[in-house]
């Protein structure tokens, strides 16, 4: 059988994504049209004058795919301010993000792993192999690759505002539990453990507490309470329980101008396994989520209800794919489940609208969508990083 449905799968179209699927139905058709005095003469004249199904299409409605560049790195990949990618490893260099011009490299004398020990605006400290002090740190301007002083450097990093840590409180209920830095009415939200329940506080970049609110969660009774995910005016609050066989997470949407959260959405019911904060993205009025095997689904923010529900078509979820809300409120889902594929989802009902075979990283995730371009970070297949770009090469 493996045989045969590798063999019809070559012949469908137009992805790969779906060809073995495709080799499934055809073979399913070859033999029932075969055997065919083993079935009944439909009689249902609404089964057998329906219209054909509507094809996927194969092109993201207003949205370029076209792939700008790609690179592999035996390091890490970061993206740093203004537009540039930094790569580390047994060398490190910069490119331009928008177009992958290289911009310098710098090569070390002694072949040592390097990785970014501090980063900030236009500068970063580099840390060279396992050497400790200043003899195993050099200090770079990022643009132009010009050395710089250690000792500059690190002072001038350490007096740009932190977005790592959000402000004291002095109203604090308990300890923090999580934050996230957020850019709406308010530049944090944080989340404290006040005991029987957890409070969201929403944080202004000078300190002031401009909201705050109430989740029915006890941190005591869950091994993590995070914010899972933000965008589109909405934080995701997960309380985790973590365990190994069996989720029974709790979620919350937490409006950002008013900080009220809506009811508790539970959902091991339905996403077996650990529920990672990297499989919740928030989405406009709502969040969508899924887990391995158990499909995708998305959510109302204000009444919890399940908007729709999604089980392996067209993706089978076996890893941990990454998504991002388009323009014209289609969710992308990048997975690289046997081959990398993009799914776009209407967000309103979950009707697929395209699946593509696209070039994406081992364990792909956004780490820039703006000005144009779609930046896709994650492992290069065999060993360290790898970055691959989308975007317009007219507009460039």
């Amino acid at each position: 059988m493996a045989i045969w449905t590798r063999a019809w799968s070559l012949l469908a179209t137009p992805g790969w994504g779906r060809r073995v699927a495709s080799g499934v139905v055809v073979m399913a058709l070859a033999i029932s049209g075969g055997l065919w005095w083993l079935w009944p003469e439909p009689t249902n004249p609404a089964t057998t004058d329906a219209p054909p199904p509507v094809p996927i299409a194969t092109a993201p409605p207003d949205f370029p795919t076209e792939q700008l560049w790609y690179q592999t790195s035996s390091g890490q990949v970061t993206l740093a301010p203004g537009g540039y990618v930094v790569f580390t490893g047994h060398t490190v260099s910069v490119r331009d993000l928008f177009t992958g011009e290289l911009r310098w490299e710098f090569q070390p004398s002694e072949p040592e792993s390097a990785r970014i020990a501090l980063l900030g605006t236009d500068r970063m400290v580099v840390q060279f192999g396992q050497r400790r002090g200043d003899r195993g740190q050099l200090a770079f301007h990022i643009p132009s690759g010009e050395r710089l002083d250690l000792d500059e450097t690190r002072a001038a990093i350490a007096e740009e505002p932190s977005d790592e840590e959000p402000p004291e409180l002095a109203d604090a209920c308990g300890p923090k539990l999580d934050s996230a830095r957020v850019a709406t009415t308010v530049a944090w939200i944080v989340l404290l453990d006040c005991g029987d329940h957890t409070d969201a506080i929403g944080v202004t970049s000078t300190g002031q507490s401009r909201w705050h609110s109430t989740i029915p969660v006890a941190a005591a009774e869950f091994a993590e309470v995070i914010v899972a995910d933000t965008g589109h005016g909405l934080a995701v609050v997960q309380a985790s329980e973590q365990t190994a066989d069996y989720t029974d997470d709790q979620l919350f949407a937490v409006p950002l101008d008013t900080g009220e959260p809506g009811p508790p959405v539970p959902v091991g019911a339905e996403y077996f396994g650990s529920l990672l904060a990297n499989n919740i993205a928030a989405v406009p009025e709502g969040f969508c989520i899924w887990g391995r095997q158990a499909g995708i689904g998305c959510y109302d923010a204000d009444t919890g209800e399940r908007r729709w529900h999604r089980v392996g078509d067209p993706l089978v979820v076996e890893r941990s794919p990454d998504a991002v809300v388009l323009t014209d409120q289609t969710l992308l889902v990048m997975s690289d489940d046997r081959l990398s594929r993009w799914i776009g989802y209407r967000l309103a009902d979950g009707e697929p609208q395209f699946d593509l075979d696209k070039l994406s990283p081992t364990e792909p995730w956004v780490a820039h969508y703006d000005d144009g371009v779609l930046a896709i970070v994650g492992y290069n297949g065999v060993y360290g990083s790898m970055i691959v770009v989308y975007g317009d090469a007219a507009t460039r």
